[in-house]
């Protein structure tokens, strides 16, 4: 095979790999995995410090993965703002969200609609678990603070 050749072939299976991407972007954009292996708290009563080190490890390494799944989760609604769930420090963009939701209304179609539906009740799911997780930490670690 010629150096011309292979460059042809090159071009033409990247070009088959940017067809197959486009074509199914839209399943993969809506693959998107709730975090797993949500992490078991100690009972600050009787866990050691490393314990309690260990378990708030585990447990930003999960909201971790959690903040990747809210990034997928907006790859889901195309017409929204980049950055409409969380903003770069991770935190709610209550701002992009209202200008979502408006953009998403005046859209129209149903197939956007329950999307949006599926997208804000994964989220809200989402943010139940860490809001559970942080607090099963919080009251363990002042279990542990109260016995020292």
């Amino acid at each position: 095979m010629t150096f011309a050749s292979i460059r042809t072939l090159s071009r033409a299976v990247a070009g088959a790999l940017l067809v197959t991407a486009l074509a199914g972007g839209s399943a993969l954009a809506q693959s998107c995995n709730a975090p797993s292996g949500i992490p078991a708290i100690p009972d600050g009563a009787t866990a050691s410090e490393v314990e309690l080190q260990a378990a708030r490890d585990e447990v930003l390494a999960y909201f971790e993965r959690s903040r990747e799944y809210r990034k997928c989760l907006e790859t889901r609604l195309p017409q929204c703002p980049a950055g409409f769930l969380i903003d770069e420090d991770g935190d709610a963009a209550t701002g992009k969200f209202d200008r979502c939701v408006e953009t998403l209304r005046q859209s129209g179609g149903k197939e956007a609609e329950e999307t949006y539906e599926a997208v804000v009740a994964d989220y809200n799911k989402d943010v139940e678990v860490r809001q559970d997780l942080a607090a099963e930490f919080q009251k363990a670690r002042n279990a542990f603070n109260a016995r020292n």
